[in-house]
């Protein structure tokens, strides 16, 4: 694996080392997941997002800060259309779950085989059929944000911390 050394400034330093303690790892494993996340989502993103990150990249600290843009605005967005007890199935369903840049798309097809075979709709009194519907009208920025926001927490949880899936995606911040 090609190694690439450079210098951060201390801020991105304090944002990175953020970021890794919500995912319980290392700087350096936050920074290649991330990187790794980003120009993935780059490659498959809508244009207009695509076009955003490459007219605004700078660097790293860049890259670093419009994806914290990308995944803030989604998880903005998620507030308005999914209820707490959806944004808890789904992260029911990514307990154990790995999504990155190539799955994220295929969140809404994980969740409803889960719906069908764990029976999550019921254990969280959820349509499970309109959560699907809801989950595949998503965009990809969204999609992103909702993993990511899952993978947040599951980390915390992991990490020791009492934490409530229904507040997922304000917890996740």
């Amino acid at each position: 694996m090609p190694q690439i050394g450079f210098r951060i400034s201390d801020e991105l330093a304090a944002l990175i080392d953020a970021r890794a303690a919500s995912l319980g790892t290392e700087r350096q494993d936050a920074l290649r997941t991330d990187l790794h996340e980003l120009y993935g989502a780059l490659a498959l993103a809508p244009g207009s997002i695509a076009e955003s990150v490459r007219a605004h990249r700078q660097g790293v600290y860049g890259l670093v800060m419009q994806a914290d843009r990308i995944l803030t605005f989604g998880r903005r967005a998620l507030r308005d259309r999914l209820s707490p007890a959806e944004v808890a199935l789904v992260a029911d369903h990514a307990t154990g779950t790995w999504y990155d840049e190539s799955t994220t798309p295929w969140l809404a097809f994980g969740v409803s085989e889960s719906i069908r075979l764990d029976g999550l709709a019921e254990k969280w009194d959820v349509d499970g059929p309109a959560l699907v519907a809801k989950l595949g009208a998503l965009d990809y920025g969204a999609c992103w944000a909702l993993v990511d926001a899952c993978q947040r927490f599951w980390a915390r949880v992991k990490g020791g911390e009492q934490l409530d899936p229904r507040r997922l995606l304000e917890e996740s911040q």
